[in-house]
C-alpha cells in the first residue's frame, strides 16, 4: 500500500475515532427534574388529552425521580388561529393535573388532584383529566 493511501486510510480512522468518542460524550436525556414526551398532531384537544395519559404513564415509569411532567402536542386549542403547543401538565409534588393551553406556560384551566396510580390507573381504562376529582 503507497503511503498516501496509508495517510488517507490512518487519517479516516481518527476522524471515525473522534466522531465516535463525540457521540459518547453526548449525556443522555436528563428527566431528573422535568419529562417531556411529544405526541405529535393531533386534531382535537380531547382526542390528544386522551392519548396523553398513557404517554404521561409511560414517562412516570421512565422518569422516576422527575417533579413536572409536560405531554405536548401540536393541535387546534381554546383560542380560534393556526394550531399551537399544548399540553398534559402534571406536577407530581402538589399532585395537580392539568391542561396547558400555550406550552410551558403553566396551567390554562382547571385542576385536577391525581398521584402516579390515579394516572396509571386511568390510562388503562383509557380515561381522561375529567375522570379525576377538582382540586379546590
Amino acid at each position: 500500500m503507497s503511503t498516501g493511501k496509508l495517510f488517507v486510510l490512518s487519517l479516516a480512522i481518527v476522524i471515525l475515532g473522534i466522531g465516535v468518542a463525540v457521540v459518547l460524550m453526548i449525556p443522555p436525556y436528563d428527566c431528573s427534574r422535568e419529562s417531556i414526551s411529544h405526541l405529535g398532531e393531533h386534531a382535537t384537544k380531547a382526542d390528544a388529552l386522551r392519548a396523553a395519559l398513557p404517554k404521561l404513564c409511560a414517562a412516570l415509569d421512565e422518569c422516576p425521580d422527575a417533579e413536572v411532567f409536560r405531554v405536548m402536542w401540536v393541535g387546534p386549542g381554546n383560542y380560534q388561529g393556526s394550531p399551537g403547543r399544548h399540553a398534559l401538565l402534571y406536577y407530581r409534588k402538589h399532585k395537580s393535573l392539568g391542561y396547558e393551553d400555550d406550552f410551558m406556560s403553566g396551567f390554562s384551566e382547571e385542576t385536577y388532584y391525581a398521584d402516579d396510580d390515579a394516572i396509571r390507573g386511568a390510562a388503562q381504562k383509557g380515561g381522561t383529566i375529567e375522570d379525576f376529582p377538582p382540586r379546590s
